[in-house]
């Protein structure tokens, strides 16, 4: 090899993860495209105003997209009325808690790295783990003294270190760091104030304008209600928006086309409204 050559740094062995390889077979049996299923694990933040739909696309998360999946669950939920709708999830062990304590989640985070690290130099896959914030356990939980909290910094280390999918939910853009939506896999845009939609367009419009951005965002809101937008930062440019987690949305002329869609094959909606010239006009 070149002595100029750039060289991956070699991972960690873990044993295949068998659990996902049977939820994507089982949407292959069902006629869907696997390689839509999330990748895991995840770091994820759904943005939208208070009674969007947030906690709800969480709760599908655990319930239809990966059932039997996490061998512990931890939900941080202000809704003590959302306990047993979570608790009934088909999940090994729940833990649903309606407060915060930065001292004992800390506790929990570093006996947490410490079990799945020693998993991992036995050779044994480590557990699946998904830990989730509604949004108003989250701002309690957000430091307003200058130093993170664990919640903030748990998203910086999840992956590699916990195996874990980290879902939180915020009202607002500014309830999140840099560092946290630098490390955000999935970014997912519900109806927001008309303020924090500028925000979030300028800073995961990627390879469209601001003004597309925004334009693909009515359009997919205008839909009705339970609508979405997924920006997947573990995808191409050219699968970089869903439109909720199962049509990819690409930018051409025929409006609103949908191909059916096959084992392996995958949905896309084609939005006119944002198609994307060489000049500044916008069809």
């Amino acid at each position: 090899m070149s002595a100029l050559a750039v060289e991956g740094i070699p991972q960690r062995e873990t044993a295949p993860d068998k659990k996902r390889q049977a939820l994507m077979d089982a949407m292959k049996k069902r006629g869907e495209d696997p390689t839509m299923l999330p990748v895991t694990p995840a770091t994820v933040i759904a943005y939208g105003r208070i009674g969007g739909g947030k906690s709800s696309i969480m709760y599908s998360w655990l319930k239809n997209m990966f059932p039997n999946y996490y061998d512990e669950v931890l939900i941080f939920c202000s809704s003590s009325d959302s306990r047993k709708a979570f608790e009934g999830l088909p999940q090994k062990r729940i833990v649903f808690m309606t407060d915060y304590d930065d001292s004992a989640f800390t506790t929990y985070i570093d006996k947490l790295k410490a079990d799945q690290i020693e998993r991992m130099k036995d050779k044994e896959r480590p557990l699946n783990i998904f830990i989730g914030f509604d949004d108003i356990v989250f701002a309690e939980a957000i430091s307003s003294k200058g130093k993170p909290t664990m919640a903030e910094r748990v998203m910086l280390i999840s992956r590699h270190e916990l195996n874990a999918t980290v879902f939180i939910c915020v009202q607002n853009s500014k309830q999140v760091n840099p560092s946290m939506r630098n490390n955000t896999v999935y970014n997912i845009i519900l109806p927001l104030q008309k303020n924090d939609l500028a925000k979030v367009a300028e800073e995961h419009s990627g390879h469209l304008s601001t003004d597309e951005f925004m334009r693909m965002y009515y359009g997919i809101m205008g839909k009705g209600s339970h609508q979405f937008i997924v920006v997947d930062y573990k995808a191409p440019e050219a699968r970089r928006f869903r439109h909720n987690w199962d049509k990819i949305i690409s930018f051409g002329k025929d409006e609103h086309t949908k191909p059916t869609g096959g084992a392996g094959t995958e949905t896309k909606e084609t939005l006119r409204a944002s198609v994307r010239r060489t000049d500044d006009s916008i069809e």
